[in-house]
């Protein structure tokens, strides 16, 4: 056999908000009609897991989501909702962290529903990714999707100094080699940041 070597497939990166763009973001949330799913994508949750996301999961008192559900596509493409986590790390409670989420949930608890019901029911994938892009772009920040809110999650969790085990249960990652990774590319976005700092200083001297 011919010794043959394929080129390597370009790493596609997944725009992120950085934390002075977070603020913009939920400020424009809270004008749209998905303000929760929205918010709670904020919290490093998966799109399935927001999607599958019930009222029996809100826990207002302690201030906690259970995370423990994810709504998926079986071979027939019919959204179902499995019990069993991507990974065991998935399967956890997240502490409610933006105040207006924790209002919007409180005011709409109080409207009559099961507490099968879903959250946010009128939200399918397709509907979630247009919210995001849509809130992004007339909040005037960077363009991302649902997954780049997650990643904007480990952003913020990485510019405020919490550690890595920590984000890792926060946003459900199972695998330290992912953790890194997003925090390799953060670092080396501060690295830029403060190099540009450098260059501004010596151009006045």
């Amino acid at each position: 056999m011919p010794d043959v070597k394929l080129p390597m497939i370009p790493e596609h990166e997944t725009p992120w908000l950085t934390p002075e763009e977070l603020s913009p973001f939920i400020r424009e949330s809270l004008k749209t009609c998905a303000a929760i799913p929205l918010l709670v994508t904020m919290h490093g949750l998966r799109q399935s897991e927001v999607l599958a996301m019930k009222w029996e999961d809100i826990d207002l008192k302690k201030g906690t989501m259970y995370v423990h559900t994810a709504a998926v596509r079986n071979d027939k493409n019919e959204l179902t909702y499995k019990q069993t986590p991507k990974t065991k790390e998935s399967n956890r409670h997240v502490p409610i962290l933006i105040p207006a989420l924790k209002a919007l949930l409180t005011e709409q608890a109080a409207a009559p529903h099961a507490k099968t019901d879903l959250v946010s029911p009128d939200i399918t994938q397709g509907k979630l990714y247009y919210w995001v892009k849509k809130t992004s772009q007339t909040a005037g920040v960077t363009v991302i999707s649902p997954h780049g809110l997650r990643h904007s999650f480990a952003s913020l969790c990485y510019h405020l100094g919490i550690s890595e085990k920590a984000t890792m249960r926060f946003g459900g990652w199972s695998d330290i080699a992912v953790m890194r990774k997003i925090y390799t590319k953060l670092s080396e976005k501060d690295m830029s940041d403060e190099k540009q700092k450098l260059i501004d200083f010596f151009d006045k001297c």
